[in-house]
């Protein structure tokens, strides 16, 4: 997400407090607003429910700059028994997921979505980056780290 893309979306949620950063959650639900944390509105449905505000925290817990989400789980070619959850996360350079704890992060993110298989990324290859983008659904996104 782009820093213009911010303020852009800051001028509409309340254009009485430009300099104000805000976070809504999702498009479907009745979620506060905070002034840390800016959340893109999920602007395709996924195939299976996000919850929110665990992925937040988590987010919050490990140091994550940026969750998103690509792959099947964003497209309609999901398949609810077989069918992993593609992440690709942007670290803050204090996290705690590094090293043999980044693993610990993927599996506790797989316990949130019920125990299924996360595949947690923090880069890609230059190969499949346009395709990848082309997915990508933003669900967390720090903007004063």
């Amino acid at each position: 997400m782009k820093r213009d893309t911010i303020t852009a979306a800051r001028g509409k949620i309340n254009p009485a407090a430009p300099d104000v950063t805000y976070s809504y959650v999702s498009p479907h639900r009745n979620r506060a607003f905070s002034p840390r944390i800016a959340s893109m509105a999920t602007t395709r449905e996924l195939a299976i429910p996000i919850p929110h505000e665990a992925i937040a925290a988590f987010c919050r817990k490990w140091g994550v700059r940026r969750l998103s989400f690509f792959g099947s789980v964003v497209r309609d070619d999901f398949d609810p028994e077989r069918s992993d959850v593609d992440v690709l996360v942007e670290l803050r350079p204090d996290t705690k997921a590094r090293g043999l704890a980044f693993f610990g992060a993927e599996i506790e993110l797989s316990e949130i979505f019920g125990g299924r298989k996360v595949e947690m990324m923090t880069g890609v290859r230059e190969a499949y980056r346009p395709s990848i983008e082309a997915d990508l659904v933003v669900e967390y996104a720090d903007v004063l780290a």
